[in-house]
């Protein structure tokens, strides 16, 4: 694919690295003048374009559409199959505002060339693109060429900064990182071809073969057919209800009731008309029991007179046992218990209508938030783990196997992580600010991997520093939590959608902004067929909270991407969280196939004066640029590949 943008006036831009193909051959990632001006690839789209892309930020996209990757070409002899270029095309949908011109170029199966162009078009026009089966590793060869492309264009692009150099500080000297040698190797056709040449040299293949290819296309076909018919007429739902307003604390605490009324109000001018409100419902003793330990089941499910009572007297310490007191960062009021019941049970609701196929996606407009609270108690404002019980009802309801949870809120979700520390059917990823003295103050660091059969399946990216922006998060998305996600292939996806990550939040002190969340979330919308619920958690500047819920509101409802205005690339501090929290799944267990990019990449080694056909080609004393002249005069016959 190539990105040709910066239109007019941009592309005089002396900008290395700036055109991105996936149709040169594997090995040519550029030599002297030229280096940083292309870029070899095949399979490297979180490793490579996209980095480089968001960095650029072009303000539109234009695709060289060649299909002759797909399953059956003769050209490529590749087994690409149509629903990943309906993955790319969404992944560049996230770009320009949305801005994307597809070209047709090559593909000559007819059978794989028309598929794929269906689920381009679809992603196009906002559709979920057709679910892929778990990605792990690429080829060998696929990952010693995306490294070779890292490796030349790494001077010229800050996002290509999570490999290791010789010169790199690691971050413990007991890690050993794989080495990796660049090869640059420059290798163009032996003999100057002449006019009506034809470049193809695939071999006509025995009609046995093509019948076969033939029938997996149609295999494929029948799944997605059987995916696009079962997408809801709905596309998203939403649950609000007033009863949560009553919730009002009476302290100091930041988490006050208009933090929803006005997400509603805002939300409620034009998106919400066209989306399905569904009802709300309190949550029920035997809901409440997936999650909680009975005892304290028990205690939410008390009057709210009592709920009041009890967790006034635990909160202020008054004649309570040490392991019953409640810490004070909570408070209730006569309104908490009501507001409780309704927020978990109406999230609910929301996972009823999405995995029965009734809407495609949800945001939850729910407080008290929840994944604060533990098995056992309630912390950080959150008293019932709202997200944690809707996961576990998705399992025990309807028999899923693979939940992904992404928590970007900028607190940890101690509670989420807790409950679901050894179970491998919820791969639970949370982004948060990771310092002791930031609460909360425990148990959040990369080394919290998981445990027994859920090893693994924990991953915490904890920054160091205050004042993450859009790249930095972006970069952790396209660096770990995406391809985690692909390779983990969830049927279902759970946002624990926190906007005190966003600029000017008086808690959170980073500097996200509404386009960073409506980024995550679209990126989020290629996984499970576009099965996302989104459920509030913590954001405490009313402004932000209206501006993000609207963002990742368009997002759920298939709206352009909103144009970024600056170039997004990490600061050099999350590049060092980033790989810090790769590292805890790779060391001393590797944990993902999608992790083996974490290597020490040597000085590039031009292996052209090494090639024996190169020095033959001397010999003949080619001039590259008559070279270049004869094939721009070329006409090729029909049938050639492109």
């Amino acid at each position: 694919m190539c990105i040709t943008a910066r239109e007019l006036n941009k592309h005089s831009t002396k900008t290395n690295g700036s055109y991105i193909s996936r149709s040169t051959p594997i090995g040519m990632a550029g030599s002297g003048h030229i280096c940083g001006k292309a870029i070899s690839i095949r399979l490297a789209a979180e490793k490579l374009l996209l980095p480089v892309a968001f960095e650029y930020n072009p303000e539109i996209i234009i695709v060289s559409a060649g299909y002759d990757a797909a399953v059956g070409c003769p050209e490529g002899l590749m087994k690409v199959t149509p629903a990943a270029y309906g993955h790319m095309t969404h992944a560049l949908s996230c770009l320009a505002g949305g801005k994307l011109a597809v070209m047709l170029e090559g593909g000559y199966f007819l059978e794989s060339l028309a598929e794929s162009a269906v689920c381009t078009i679809e992603s196009l026009l906002g559709l979920p693109p057709c679910p892929l089966p778990s990605l792990g590793a690429p080829h060998p060869v696929v990952a010693t060429a995306i490294l070779d492309a890292i490796s030349v264009l790494r001077p010229y692009w800050k996002s290509l900064a999570f490999q290791e150099t010789d010169k790199t500080k690691t971050r413990s000297h007991r890690i050993t990182y794989p080495v990796h040698t660049p090869r640059i190797l420059f290798d163009p056709p032996k003999e100057i071809p002449g006019h009506n040449t034809c470049f193809s040299s695939a071999p006509l293949r025995p009609a046995s073969e093509i019948v076969d290819l033939r029938y997996q296309v149609r295999e494929l076909r029948v799944i997605y057919d059987a995916f696009r018919a079962a997408l809801p007429v709905n596309r998203s739902c939403y649950v609000y209800d007033e009863i949560m307003l009553n919730h009002i604390p009476d302290t100091h605490l930041p988490e006050v009731p208009a933090r929803i009324s006005r997400i509603y109000n805002y939300l409620n001018r034009k998106l919400l008309p066209k989306c399905v409100h569904l009802p709300s419902r309190n949550v029920t003793e035997a809901e409440l029991n997936l999650i909680h330990e009975k005892n304290f089941t028990k205690l939410i499910l008390e009057t709210p007179a009592n709920f009041y009572r009890e967790g006034s007297r635990r909160i202020n310490n008054m004649h309570v046992k040490l392991k019953d007191r409640w810490a004070n960062d909570l408070d209730v009021s006569l309104g908490t218990q009501p507001a409780t019941l309704v927020a978990a049970g109406s999230l609910l609701n929301i996972v009823d209508a999405v995995v029965q196929g009734k809407c495609l996606n949800g945001y939850a407009i729910v407080r008290p938030p929840g994944h604060h609270a533990h098995h056992t108690y309630p912390a950080g404002f959150c008293f019932a783990n709202n997200v944690a019980i809707a996961a576990q009802h998705a399992i025990e309801k309807y028999g899923l196997k693979r939940i992904l949870i992404v928590d970007w809120d900028v607190h940890h979700g101690d509670g989420v992580q807790e409950l679901f520390y050894k179970d491998p059917r919820i791969l639970y990823i949370s982004l948060h600010r990771g310092k002791e003295d930031f609460y909360p103050p425990s148990r959040k660091d990369v080394g919290y991997v998981g445990a027994e059969k859920g090893y693994g399946f924990n991953v915490n990216i904890p920054w160091s520093h205050k004042g993450m922006h859009n790249g930095d998060y972006v970069a952790a998305f396209l660096q770990l939590v995406m391809p985690l996600a692909y390779e983990f292939s969830p049927e279902l996806v759970f946002v624990c959608s926190g906007f005190d990550a966003a600029l000017n939040d008086p808690l959170g002190e980073c500097c996200l902004t509404e386009i960073g969340y409506e980024t995550m979330t679209k990126m989020l919308l290629a996984l499970a067929g576009g099965r996302v619920i989104v459920a509030l958690e913590g954001g405490y500047n009313l402004e932000m909270l209206e501006k993000c819920s609207e963002s990742v509101m368009k997002a759920l409802m298939g709206f352009a991407s909103a144009a970024e205005p600056i170039s997004l690339c990490p600061s050099s501090r999350a590049v060092k969280d980033i790989k810090a929290a790769a590292d805890a799944h790779i060391f001393p267990k590797h944990n993902w196939k999608c992790l083996q990019y974490r290597v020490t990449l040597l000085e590039p080694v031009d292996q052209t004066e090494a090639n024996p056909k190169q020095q033959d080609k001397k010999k003949k004393e080619i001039n590259p640029g008559d070279l270049a002249d004869a094939l721009r005069d070329v006409h090729l016959n029909s049938g050639v590949g492109v």
